[in-house]
């Protein structure tokens, strides 16, 4: 932190007092910042030459919140709650120059502030709910008395940020300047407060709001949580600050925030936080090493090529979409608008700026086009010989120094890296579908990939606020090898005794965001049998008689595309179909197995069971090089709930049976 009074300055006007955060790499705000930060408003305070104050950060940033490494440890004096009432109380004004983030005590710090000036790459958020505890500054009963109150619910529930334009938008900022000139802006501004009122948010009303509307987001936001305390502890936190007073309100998110902080689950949390942090790293892999992207080329107009060129659309790649149908192309360009277009309704985009995601994107049914782009992603079906047939094409047209990626979930990585023309130069970045939803991205490494490749592969994945897990060749890589060994075992269950919706109910319940028969039928169940068809064909002495999920396949009941897989789906909404439980019953007969009632208790042991098992083999086989990774790739490839830490994270805390092979 360091402290210094600008006189004279062709940027900023004299008497205006610059706090100036300097702490990297996100000016967190740990004990010294805290402390510095109430020492420099109370000498600039003291100062009669001092007439306002503006708070900054160094680099044109401000301040992205708390210091995460000292929630494990004992409270340390001075906290927020005495930096922000310092700054609230100052007698001279305070204005936030905010450029880069405000997130969470960052922007609850903000908020005490009596102006916002925000740079217009500046983002706002309140994203403690995914650290397991909430604003505990008076951050909400703040918000509130800024925004409207499902706003604010929307905020501190979702945990994601807006941009500077929304914010201003919706109140939270005052004024929106070029970065370039955040603080100037902001000195003109605080000197034009010297000697006025002070606008203190938390003398404010609270906005008013239509009560049903808060009501039913109230509702909907305790449902999504599925267990996640912290979610239904800032509901509640949002609801009572609306009657309360401020200071019973803050006095109460106070109280929570520190019950919150020593639980469990923000315990598990911080240990994902920490787990996803690390999670691109790899020993001998520098960043530095990357090469630089500009332009990338999806081969394949279905849905996961046309999620992935939209996802590459929205991080502003120049983005060349390639598929020999025409039809197909125009499918993919209809389904990519429609997807930006839904993005940036929910994150309150410009048409602007929607039109120019748009302008990025090219076609082409001609393999010859990719000549000029520096990563090339194969994203067509799953099916080896058709994967190679097109690998081997585009050897002719990529250029020397590309790179090409495969979307393959299953396939062997190394054996489609052998028709290309430089394996070194290939390597797997597998997208979870919907690529525009889903954060993982499995970054694979085969045997011959370059360091320089897979440096490239992770931070491009980044690039695409994306979540990049290393992983090794091997059927499936994290997630989907211990998928499949997941679903087995449930398919075994259901043999044994129990129902796909108590199954699904069971783990749901549990936490994961779907069970496993109605995760099926989203993916498709054509996918899944294609892949065991394939395997029987390659191996078949492991081939054995039909299973039910076959029978369903062989019925044409692929999932929810078809209406009917495991569940029978009307407008959209899953019930238990009475012809998939004759189809168990008569398999079980079939097999001999005599069928029993199975508890909620033994269908989660036995599910975490098996994904502990298998990650333990994945580790041993050096397909991963941490638990931490497998914990990571869980979570935001398979929905486990992040407030249990992940599969190996919970296993060790629960006494979970490790399931042998």
């Amino acid at each position: 932190m360091s402290y210094r009074e600008v006189v004279h300055s062709k940027f900023l006007h004299p008497g205006i007092g610059i706090v100036l955060v300097d702490h990297p790499p996100v000016n967190a705000l740990s004990l010294e910042v805290r402390t510095s930060l109430i020492e420099n408003i109370e000498r600039l305070n003291l100062d009669p030459a001092v007439h306002a104050i503006v708070i900054t950060g160094v680099d044109g940033s401000f301040i992205a919140g708390a210091d995460i490494r000292e929630m494990d440890g004992p409270l340390l004096e001075p906290g927020l709650p005495d930096v922000i009432a310092a700054i609230e109380a100052s007698p001279k004004p305070v204005v936030a120059a905010i450029g880069k983030m405000a997130l969470g005590g960052g922007a609850e710090l903000a908020l005490a502030c009596h102006m916002r000036i925000a740079a217009d790459n500046a983002r706002f958020g309140f994203p403690e709910v995914s650290l397991g505890i909430m604003p505990g500054s008076g951050g909400i009963p703040r918000l509130i008395r800024a925004v409207a109150p499902s706003i604010a619910l929307e905020m501190v529930a979702s945990g994601k940020p807006i941009d500077a334009f929304t914010a201003l938008q919706i109140g939270l900022v005052d004024e929106i300047f070029p970065s370039s000139e955040l603080v100037q802006r902001a000195a003109e501004a605080a000197r034009s407060l010297a000697g006025q009122p002070l606008n203190r948010i938390s003398a404010r009303p609270v906005i008013a709001s239509d009560p049903s509307n808060f009501d039913a987001e109230a509702t909907r936001w305790t449902k999504k949580a599925k267990g996640q305390q912290s979610v239904k502890d800032v509901v509640d936190a949002v609801r009572h600050s609306l009657t309360a007073s401020f200071e019973d309100s803050r006095d109460r998110t106070r109280c929570d925030f520190l019950c919150l902080r020593d639980s469990e689950q923000a315990k598990a949390l911080r240990y994902q936080f920490f787990a996803q942090r690390s999670a691109h790293r790899v020993d001998g892999v520098d960043r530095s090493q990357a090469l630089r992207i500009r332009k990338v080329a999806v081969i394949g107009g279905g849905t996961m090529g046309s999620g992935i060129a939209g996802v590459c659309l929205r991080a502003d790649y120049d983005t060349l979409l390639v598929d020999v149908s025409p039809a197909s192309i125009e499918q993919a360009r209809t389904r990519i608008e429609e997807s930006l277009r839904k993005t940036a309704k929910s994150e309150r985009w410009s048409e602007e700026r929607i039109e120019g995601c748009i302008s990025r994107l090219s076609t082409s049914t001609d393999h010859a086009s990719v000549e000029d782009c520096e990563l090339v992603i194969e994203a067509i079906f799953e099916d080896e010989a058709v994967k190679k047939t097109l690998l081997s094409s585009l050897v002719h047209h990529v250029s020397p120094q590309a790179l090409i990626a495969t979307n393959t979930s299953y396939l062997d990585i190394d054996e489609l890296a052998s028709v290309t023309a430089d394996p070194s130069r290939f390597l797997g970045l597998h997208f979870f579908a919907p690529a525009e939803v889903m954060r993982l991205v499995e970054v694979v490494r085969g045997k011959v990939t370059s360091v320089e490749t897979l440096a490239t592969g992770l931070e491009f994945a980044k690039s695409l606020s994306k979540l990049p897990v290393a992983t090794g060749v091997c059927e499936g890589f994290i997630v989907n090898r211990i998928l499949s060994r997941y679903r087995r075992e449930m398919e075994a269950v259901l043999l044994e005794g129990a129902l796909p919706e108590e199954i699904d109910d069971a783990l749901e319940n549990f936490g994961m965001a779907l069970g496993p028969f109605a995760t099926a039928d989203l993916s498709g169940l054509d996918i899944a049998w294609a892949r065991r068809k394939h395997l029987a064909a390659k191996h078949p002495e492991t081939a054995s008689s039909p299973s039910v999920a076959d029978r369903l396949c062989q019925l044409g009941r692929f999932g929810r595309k078809t209406e009917s897989g495991w569940y029978k789906y009307e407008s959209g909404v899953r019930r238990p179909d009475p012809a998939v439980r004759h189809l168990i019953v008569e398999d079980a007969e079939r097999r001999g197995i005599v069928r029993r009632e199975i508890s909620r208790e033994e269908i989660v042991g036995r599910a975490i069971g098996v994904m502990v098992s298998e990650g333990r083999a994945i580790l041993s086989n050096g397909v991963a090089a941490r638990e931490s990774d497998i914990d990571a790739a869980m979570v935001n490839g398979l929905g486990f709930p992040a407030w249990r830490g992940g599969p190996m994270y919970f296993a060790t805390r629960s006494g979970v049976v490790d399931m042998s092979a």
